[in-house]
């Protein structure tokens, strides 16, 4: 493919198998893509820990180096990628560098092209949701980001106009990668029902639920889904509960709160490991997503994978990402989401519609194109003089 030879560095400490996030799955499932494609160049990947598939994909091409783990703490994570990671694509001869999450080191040589990924400006968006300390951190490290990278992909479309508006960046610097979508792993946990009732009885999942999948964030607006969810429930007579999945909930002080206002029909679980997760989306009567902001909304095409119903924001990149194929409600209307709860769980007709729309929407994507469409532009600015 084009240009060869090439040695690409991966900043992927934002990335650590066994740590469920967003950045996460797109760094494992890109890069699974991206070496099961490529027999040109060499990776040197740096990240705390791998999957073994991960390691397997690379095989030979690729070397692993030592990086902090994203839970390791701030100043331990700044100095490496500031400090070390500069003096390693040095060493290691690096012609092209590729950060997984928005942040480039501020000195890198000169030499080695810069490519990075913007998942969201989830903190340019909600400044109030962060200490001020952070969001001038996130500033300062986005400005140089943009003035520095020689391209920049962006999740979504919603998210390139983010970029575009917060910084002077050309447009031709700014494209567009859709994340994928595995869509066997997801659609295949429905025809295992040994496995299915196993996850069900390992974490104790109820008999009817609606689903709820993420890490607890302010902007995913889960506390007005269960208030919401609770109102459903009554008014519509449901005997589901909602299950809300994800990593740190269980910790989360807002959590314990909405617990006390709404325990009784409100289950949390999780982490769940990726092996699970898909049979969590199969036991589901249908998925809940009121999130007033996202990047891409990766966890929307999971559930329509899963073949269940969407209800989803109609705010952000999540129009984008469900189309035609969720029910798309005002992320700060009760009423809205409540009667598409209803809907959703009450209309077997609409359902057996929106299951199917939803198979039909997951098949746009795909992480072999994006992997295709990563290693493509890595081609064109590895090549440009």
């Amino acid at each position: 493919m084009g240009r060869t030879g090439m040695r690409i560095a991966v900043n992927a400490q934002a990335y650590e198998y066994g740590v469920p996030t967003g950045i996460g799955t797109y760094t494992e499932y890109l890069y699974q893509h991206m070496w099961a494609l490529d027999t040109a160049n060499n990776y040197v990947f740096f990240s705390s820990k791998l999957s073994q598939t991960l390691e397997e994909r690379g095989g030979a091409r690729i070397s692993v180096r030592r990086a902090p783990s994203p839970l390791a703490g701030k100043y331990a994570r700044v100095g490496w990628e500031n400090f070390v990671l500069p003096i390693r694509l040095l060493v290691d001869k690096i012609d092209l560098l590729h950060c997984v999450n928005y942040s480039l080191p501020f000195a890198t040589p000169s030499r080695v092209r810069k490519v990075v990924t913007v998942h969201d400006l989830i903190w340019l968006e909600f400044p109030d949701y962060f200490p001020r300390a952070t969001v001038y951190a996130a500033r300062k490290r986005f400005q140089h980001t943009c003035s520095s990278a020689d391209a920049i992909i962006a999740d979504s479309e919603n998210t390139r106009k983010d970029v575009l508006e917060a910084s002077s960046c050309e447009e031709e610097k700014v494209t567009v990668v859709h994340m994928g979508v595995d869509s066997e792993r997801f659609g295949r946990a429905k025809g295992e029902p040994a496995l299915t009732q196993l996850v069900r009885q390992e974490h104790d999942l109820p008999e009817r639920f609606v689903l709820w999948v993420g890490a607890y964030r302010r902007h995913k607006n889960v506390e007005l889904l269960c208030k919401a969810f609770a109102v459903a429930k009554k008014r519509g007579g449901l005997p589901h509960k909602l299950v809300l999945c994800g990593p740190g909930l269980s910790s989360e002080r807002a959590i314990r709160r909405i617990l006390e206002k709404y325990g009784s029909d409100i289950m949390v679980i999780g982490p769940v490991g990726d092996e699970e997760l898909p049979f969590v989306f199969a036991l589901a009567d249908a998925f809940a997503f009121p999130s007033l902001y996202e990047g891409f909304g990766l966890p929307v095409l999971e559930a329509m994978a899963s073949g269940i119903p969407v209800v989803t924001s109609n705010s952000a990149s999540l129009p984008e990402v469900a189309g035609g194929a969720a029910i798309l409600v005002d992320p700060r209307s009760e009423r809205a989401l409540t009667d598409a709860i209803i809907a959703v769980i009450s209309d077997e007709a609409l359902r057996a519609s929106m299951k199917q729309k939803g198979l039909e929407r997951v098949r746009l994507f795909s992480w072999e194109q994006a992997a295709r469409r990563t290693l493509r532009l890595f081609e064109d600015v590895g090549g440009r003089q």
